[in-house]
């Protein structure tokens, strides 16, 4: 998750790996956060923005509330409508959560755009992936068969 430096910008270094996974249901999401995150004691918020076919979602988890996640819907007029909060699976060592796919209302083989972000003091310090969103289709029940070889 490390972005190579330059000469204009400095990489944050927050996690040491980023992982997300799909079922029949749920997108899980595992962050490992690095001694750079461990150490960062001020207001800090994690957002996972997914675009999927029907709307836009934002699944915000925050230093201020570590034990909950909310997910949030994008409006027509482009203000957030809050959905609802869930617990988080963890938050100790690393950050895991589960997400309902049917409260993103996303069904089986469609695709949704997804991206994280880190803001510190309601300011983004990081971004992942950097340039483009990672394309997370869901999986229907002839995943196992096509991933799968005996």
């Amino acid at each position: 998750p490390n972005p190579p430096l330059g000469a204009m910008w400095k990489a944050e270094g927050l996690f040491t790996a980023i992982f997300f996974v799909c079922d029949f249901e749920h997108l899980y999401l595992r962050l490992d956060p690095d001694e750079a995150f461990k150490s960062r004691t001020s207001d800090l918020r994690i957002e996972c923005v997914l675009q999927a076919p029907r709307s836009s979602y934002r699944l915000m988890v925050s230093s201020a509330s570590p034990d909950r996640y909310r997910l949030a819907r994008r409006r027509d007029d482009g203000s957030w409508e809050d959905i609802g909060s869930w617990e988080l699976i963890g938050w100790n060592h690393v950050l895991e959560l589960a997400l309902p796919f049917k409260e993103i209302q996303v069904g089986v083989s469609e695709q949704m755009q997804m991206s994280l972000l880190v803001y510190e003091h309601e300011m983004e310090i990081a971004r992942y992936p950097r340039h483009q969103p990672a394309v997370v289709t869901v999986p229907g029940p002839e995943f196992g068969a096509t991933v799968w070889r005996v």
